[in-house]
């Protein structure tokens, strides 16, 4: 009989703990699935789960073994059930066993879903779709969370927020048994170009906004630590109005925040001015002739001939503003600065009648233009600058300032600064559908790489990355750093970037009861890695954005970032310290030529000339 009464005793133990064992593994389980958890998101809560085992095991001696046995003898005494409280030692062990269990199950229901296990045809269709607003739930609630957020990660690449799952297309279409717990964008995939995606209202500014601060942070800190060429962030917002004018001010706290000077912030054209005229002599004759479109080849040939005539004249050196370069377009100064060279001046008597509808358009140009860039100061002069060029009210205009500042930023890619020091570039475009039709910003892109210089693009779809199909694609190949993808209401062109994966579906026959049965068939198919229908499901909640590169796509929530002075706080940033100590050796050098200068001259030459010269339609 005593077997008997061991056996029982053992059985009430067994029962005793097989309770708590497997509530918590259904806990873990049903917690799994509500936050969307990948398989093994649960590593950390069963290692840390075994870990107080470990500590009752080795530093105090106490072993499983014996923790059992002592709970067994507990159980066998004649009031060991009112002295339930010596099973305490039992439970770490318990939780331990009961979370990993869970963790063990939760693998097993998520291998089965992904890999055709699901009878019910239309559960397993909705399974990754569940499972992925799940895991999109579970990222916004800790990307409002700061302490959760950092501005960069251990390795110095900017985070912009919370990664939800991982998708990739090798091997399986299926979320990876990966544990993506930030959205980190690599520095190395910065620099060779992004391309950003998404309609309005969706979260784009704010994610230009917090790219921008994370990667100025970690260039910086690169530069004062390491020696690396000095940061340089170009913001161009080609949407302008109201918007453009809030943005601005956001960028402008930014930059503040992080310790750059404010004289070496620049937010132009409402503050600065920049200096086209410092362009070299070639590239200068290239941008006067693209900033200004002809409706007959004879035209064209006609503004090349007198755009060179005036920029290239051997005695008078390249204008130094619009007033000089103004100046030049009569047929009398080119004659004098042209005198001893035969063919040029044989050019000037032929053309000279066409010559005055081309001054006239120049002039209205200018007019347009102002003296946002005439004679200002070079882009090398800034540490951060924000351009905002109306392409939503005038897109004629703004498209010939776009021109400019893209030819300016390439200039000093090549050339560097006015010390000739190289920098570390990061050129922003917002809304570039705005000028896209008349700003080839592929060329950049392929040939600034190597140059220190970095392109983000940004535009609302598809259809915003250029003016044909050609352009777009180019901008495409060229943003070798990957995509960030928002909502939108047409994602399959930029979703296919993301590649194909294998999918498995089941085919199950439904019995005459009306259950599903355990026979049935499976096809592997190819499938898009980046599923269109979730792109277009981001767009109910702002922020909400998909990375793809190189066959894989992390899913995640932008965080807001940081636009507050740092030093408002009981201890400062060190990166801010570090930033605003190097500022004091730089010499900032200011405006080429006043503006009141500029503008007295301008209006004495449009007001002499006006007078004589008449518009001959060839040119718009």
């Amino acid at each position: 009989m005593r077997w008997r009464e061991g056996a029982l005793i053992g059985a009430g133990v067994v029962a005793l703990l097989l309770l708590p064992v497997t509530v918590l593994a259904l806990l873990v389980v049903a917690w799994a699935w509500y936050r969307g958890w990948s398989p093994l998101r649960a590593r950390f809560v069963v290692l840390g789960a075994w870990a107080p085992v470990g500590v009752l095991w080795w530093p105090i001696g106490l072993s499983p073994v014996a923790a059992w046995d002592q709970a067994v003898r507990v159980v066998a005494a004649e009031d060991g059930w009112s002295q339930g409280l010596a099973l305490v030692p039992l439970l770490p062990m318990i939780v331990a066993l009961g979370v990993t269990i869970g963790a063990v199950a939760w693998w097993s229901i998520w291998y089965r879903a992904e890999h055709g296990g699901i009878r019910n045809p239309r559960r397993a269709g909705a399974w990754r779709h569940r499972q992925w607003a799940r895991a999109m739930r579970r990222a916004r609630g800790e990307a409002r969370r700061p302490g959760l957020v950092p501005t960069l990660s251990r390795t110095g690449d900017p985070v912009l927020g919370r990664a939800a799952l991982v998708t990739e297309g090798v091997g399986s279409l299926s979320t990876l048994p990966h544990d993506a717990r930030l959205l980190v964008i690599e520095q190395d995939a910065i620099n060779r170009h992004l391309v950003v995606v998404g309609e309005p209202g969706v979260g784009k500014t704010v994610l230009l906004l917090r790219l921008m601060r994370a990667y100025l942070e970690g260039a910086w800190l690169r530069h004062v630590h390491d020696g690396a060429d000095r940061p340089l962030l170009i913001f161009l917002d080609c949407k302008g109005g109201s918007d453009g004018e809030a943005t601005a001010r956001k960028f402008y706290e930014m930059c503040r925040a992080l310790g750059i000077a404010s004289g070496r912030i620049g937010l132009w054209p409402s503050e600065v001015r920049l200096d086209l005229w410092s362009l070299p002599p070639e590239r200068l004759c290239e941008v006067l002739v693209e900033m200004v479109k002809a409706a007959h080849p004879f035209y064209d040939a006609m503004r090349d001939e007198l755009v060179y005539l005036a920029v290239c004249a051997p005695k008078a050196g390249p204008p130094v503003s619009s007033v000089d370069f103004v100046k030049r377009l009569n047929s009398e100064w080119l004659a004098d600065a042209w005198d001893g060279y035969p063919s040029e001046l044989e050019s000037i008597r032929e053309n000279r009648q066409h010559f005055a509808g081309i001054a006239a358009t120049y002039r209205g140009l200018f007019r347009r233009l102002g003296r946002t860039l005439d004679s200002g100061r070079h882009l090398g002069d800034f540490d951060a600058v924000c351009l905002t060029v109306e392409g939503t009210a005038n897109t004629r205009t703004a498209g010939a300032q776009a021109q400019a500042v893209v030819e300016l930023v390439t200039d000093l890619a090549v050339r560097g600064d006015l010390d000739g020091n190289s920098r570390r570039v990061l050129f922003v475009l917002d809304e570039f559908s705005a000028v896209a039709e008349r700003v080839s910003i592929a060329e950049l892109m392929e040939r600034s790489r190597s140059l220190g210089t970095a392109v983000v693009i940004a535009a609302q779809s598809w259809y915003g990355l250029g003016a044909t199909n050609d352009d777009r694609g180019r901008v495409i190949a060229a943003a070798a750093g990957g995509i960030l993808q928002m909502a939108t209401n047409d994602p399959e062109q930029l979703a296919a970037r993301g590649g194909t994966g294998i999918l498995v579906e089941t085919g199950t026959h439904r019995m005459e009861s009306g259950w599903w049965g355990d026979e049935g068939t499976g096809r592997a198919q190819r499938s898009m890695v980046v599923d269109p229908d979730w792109v277009r499901a981001m767009s109910k909640h702002p922020g909400s954005v998909v990375y793809i590169h190189g066959g894989r796509a992390v899913w995640g929530v932008v965080s807001m970032p940081n636009l507050a002075d740092d030093a408002l706080l009981p201890l400062p940033n060190p990166a801010r310290a570090a930033i605003t100590r190097h500022q004091l050796s730089v010499v900032t050098r200011g405006n080429r030529l006043p503006v009141a200068e500029l503008e007295a001259g301008l209006s004495s030459v449009t007001a002499a000339a006006d007078q004589d010269l008449e518009w001959d339609g060839g040119l718009r």
